[in-house]
């Protein structure tokens, strides 16, 4: 823990869901460290019937010791947690029986539910163990120790058995119930519910979503003993291992223990939670202590009915940012019932927000670009004459950039598509010859990947099967025809049960790899570009099957009049590649501008050629551009070869490149892609870079035709998601309370002026419990590019473990803040 006066500000982790910070309680699974040991280890020295302390203050779960015996006790710890306990024994021997006290608060007519969260840890040799040896009672006495048979006992809860785990509920021997198997001995929490109905005479035992059963039946009458002497008082956990004094390692922790009256249904604790906040929606999850009659649940927001609905998750969608809502859950019965109470809850809507300059992929269309951070969002650079760089809302899992339309796959794999759809490329069915806003494609589903040519498109589905769209004059659509266009996905016969698992598209020719390493290709055939060793060149308007001379097909792709990839020996003749395996790289089509790397310009080759240049180096992925081709080896290197008249080899000069170079002056490199005439590749580190034809400025905005060396292109360093923008500090401050001064520098890199606040957040941190205590605004009025620090003083909680501090720029209207400042 730091102190107070070394508090140092931390920059808060980029992807924080910020509407999760803002919940006013979130419970966590508790941990080990947040549990505070009782007195000590050896409990010899205690009477019997002495209430635990710790640091002399009495233990808020009232737990009391009722029997201790044990040659290894300074091995056998207990701790506490908000009324927990934890109980470990890591060495062999030791006997521990303890006990709640809630005599002085029984009651004993009505109906009274008892829950709590119980995890058990197996130990090594536990089908040594035996009901009696572990269990849970509820009971109006407290037995003496050794009693096995007191029937005053009104549950017991035997734990591993040499079948797994035993439920006994006690009460004479007719009402006894064995359930084997029930819980498993799985280390976890399993949720109990014992229910007393003092008014019927009759209780229930409830494990997770399980009732305890005897011949069929749930419920049992309580005994006249358990009633006479007063109903359940106590509860108690034993460890009692007289008999297995040899086994080590047992541990049970108990928590969240409550007591409702009168027919309460819900816990009094985490009730009702919230989870998956964002700018627009939140998820709600609750958990009554029973359902018996529950037809269904009214989620109210505010005093206004919101949603029925039977399940205990909700999603609330069409929120306002930045906003507080109170949320409530009533049940509706089965019978005349009404809710006797309604769980609430408060939170502020926020966002997720993360830092965007971070690219793990990235595809290139003629003058434009289209890239995926690591948030899943899309970004575009360069032209937009066709509205082909409209942002696209959702996050992503595929993009393609045509030769001025966009594509993008989202996280249901819902295809999108927009820009230029001169020839239907668009694949939405529409006559419009420009689509500036991203229009989903709604002839597709569980779209996987998609591919764009000059005017075509590709895309591949979870099924295997391959569709088509767009310009058809020299049948790169596969479909057997030569239209000059369809525009709605088509999809292609030949390819029906190929299992493709990949596509890929050449300006006007189209491949597919499937999975036995067949590749497939149809299109225009000037230069050979399909590989199939045809001398007439012809083109193919259905799919053909390419041979690589015995090679099997990795990956594939495609530039303007020609094709490059990865092929594998299947040296174990399974039709797959596996690790280790002979890698090559092969070359086909036109070869004017030496793309195929051969050494020489040539004119075209109608079959694959091998680049043996790479015999030797293991290349893990190709890119070809109009005339030029990429290839990134395993270790990260860049090589280039090709046309090069505007830089797109990267090599400072515009003669053709041969043979392969390597392209210096680039960090370690995770992807690349190429363009008509220039070139891209993403670093490992996310950073994106560019060389070649700038005239549409989708390299830098310096104004320079041409980038001849590998030039970084700027990213926006933050991006609204989900409506924030928020980069902050998070700081750890001690448990003191009192006052805490803050100071942050906050650095504005937007375009336009922000006129806003800079909301300090401020969370009390227990264990499980997040709250929310405070939010203190300053305003601030910051010009593009200008720093400015802003400071304040913040008052702290006091007997707590942590204390969060959250700093965000939002505007005037405490709206999440439409551009980017950066708070360090």
């Amino acid at each position: 823990m730091m102190t107070k006066k070394k508090c140092t500000a931390l920059i808060a982790a980029f992807c924080m869901l910020l509407g999760m910070l803002l919940v006013q309680i979130a419970t966590q699974e508790v941990s080990a460290a947040g549990f505070i040991q009782l007195e000590n280890d050896d409990f010899s020295n205690i009477a019997n019937g002495t209430q635990l302390t710790a640091g002399g203050t009495a233990n808020p779960g009232n737990w009391k010791l009722l029997y201790y015996s044990g040659a290894s006790a300074v091995n056998d710890p207990i701790v506490y947690y908000d009324g927990g306990i934890k109980y470990t024994k890591s060495a062999k021997g030791g006997n521990l029986i303890l006990y709640k006290d809630m005599s002085e608060t029984a009651v004993t007519t009505g109906t009274v539910v008892y829950s709590f969260d119980a995890k058990f840890k197996n130990p090594v040799g536990s089908d040594q163990i035996y009901w009696e040896d572990y269990f849970l009672r509820l009971g109006a006495n407290i037995p003496t120790p050794g009693d096995r048979t007191n029937n005053l006992g009104l549950c017991y809860s035997g734990m591993m058995a040499k079948a797994g785990m035993v439920i006994m509920p006690k009460g004479g021997a007719a009402n006894q119930a064995v359930m084997q198997n029930l819980l498993g001995t799985e280390n976890k929490n399993h949720h109990f519910e014992y229910t007393i109905d003092y008014d019927a005479g009759t209780y229930s035992v409830k494990v997770d979503d399980t009732f305890i059963a005897s011949s069929g039946k749930t419920v049992f009458p309580i005994p006249d003993d358990f009633l006479a002497n007063g109903g359940a008082k106590y509860f108690m956990i034993s460890m009692r291992l007289q008999s297995v004094s040899t086994i080590a390692d047992f541990e049970l922790e108990l928590k969240n223990f409550t007591v409702t009256t009168g027919g309460t249904m819900w816990p009094k604790q985490d009730a009702l939670t919230v989870s998956d906040i964002t700018a627009s929606s939140a998820k709600l999850t609750w958990h009554p202590l029973a359902t018996d009659g529950v037809t269904g649940y009214e989620i109210y927001q505010g005093d206004t009915l919101a949603a029925t609905v039977t399940d205990t998750s909700y999603e609330l969608t069409g929120l306002s940012a930045g906003t507080n809502y109170t949320i409530s859950v009533k049940p509706l019965f089965s019978d005349s019932r009404a809710y006797d109470s309604a769980p609430e809850i408060s939170f502020v809507t926020g966002g997720f927000a993360a830092r965007e300059g971070n690219l793990l992929q990235v595809s290139a269309g003629r003058t434009h670009l289209l890239g995926i951070n690591q948030n899943e969002r899309t970004h575009g650079f360069g032209d937009n004459s066709f509205g082909q760089l409209a942002a696209f809302p959702g996050q992503t899992k595929a993009v393609a950039a045509g030769y001025d339309s966009s594509y993008a796959v989202d996280e249901n794999g819902k295809l999108y598509a927009w820009g230029n759809n001169y020839s239907g490329q668009l694949g939405i069915g529409s006559e419009a010859l420009m689509v500036e806003n991203p229009t989903v494609v709604s002839k597709l589903e569980n779209v996987l990947s998609v591919a764009a040519g000059a005017e075509h498109a590709l895309a591949l589905t979870a099924d295997g099967n391959v569709y088509a769209w767009g310009d058809n004059r020299y049948g790169q659509l596969g479909c057997g025809s030569a239209e000059n266009m369809i525009s709605e996905p088509v999809q292609i016969p030949a390819l029906s049960g190929k299992g493709a698992v990949s596509i890929c598209a050449g300006k006007y020719t189209s491949y597919a790899v499937c999975a036995n390493g067949d590749l497939y290709a149809w299109g225009m055939n000037y230069a050979g570009q399909l590989g199939n060793g045809d001398d007439a060149l012809d083109n193919q308007s259905v799919p053909v099957l390419i041979s690589v001379l015995g090679q099997k097909v990795l990956s594939v792709s495609a530039g303007g009049g020609h094709a490059v990839a990865i092929c594998y020996s299947d040296a174990n003749g399974n039709g797959t590649y596996d690790e280790g395996e002979e890698k090559s790289v092969w070359g086909w089509g036109s070869d004017s501008r030496a793309q195929l790397g051969t050494g020489a310009l040539s004119t075209w080759y109608n079959a694959p050629v091998r680049l043996t240049f790479f015999d030797d180096i293991e290349v893990v992925s190709l890119a070809a551009g109009e005339g030029h081709t990429l290839a990134l080896t395993a270790d990260g290197t860049v090589y280039a070869w090709g046309w090069n008249e505007n830089g797109q080899l990267g090599l400072g000069h515009t003669n053709f490149g041969l043979t392969p170079t390597v392209v210096a002056n680039l960090p370690g490199i995770r992807s690349i892609a190429a363009g008509y005439t220039y070139s891209l590749a993403v670093g490992t580190d996310g950073s994106l870079w560019g060389w070649g034809d700038n005239a549409s400025g989708q390299i830098d905005d310096s104004g320079a035709e041409s980038i001849m060396t590998p030039a970084k292109i700027k990213l926006p360093l933050g991006d609204i998601l989900f409506g924030t923008t928020m980069i902050g500090t998070s700081e750890t401050v001690p448990e003191t309370g009192g006052s805490y001064a803050y100071a942050v520098s906050v650095y504005h890199n937007g375009k336009q002026t922000f006129d806003g606040k800079i909301l300090t957040c401020v969370y009390r941190e227990n264990g499980e419990k997040r709250e929310l205590l405070g939010v203190y605004p300053t305003e601030l009025a910051l010009e593009p590019e200008q720093e400015e620090t802003v400071s304040g003083t913040v008052t702290l909680p006091q007997n707590t473990e942590n204390v969060l501090i959250q700093i965000f720029a939002w505007d005037a209207n405490f709206a999440p803040y439409a551009e980017n400042c950066i708070i360090r």
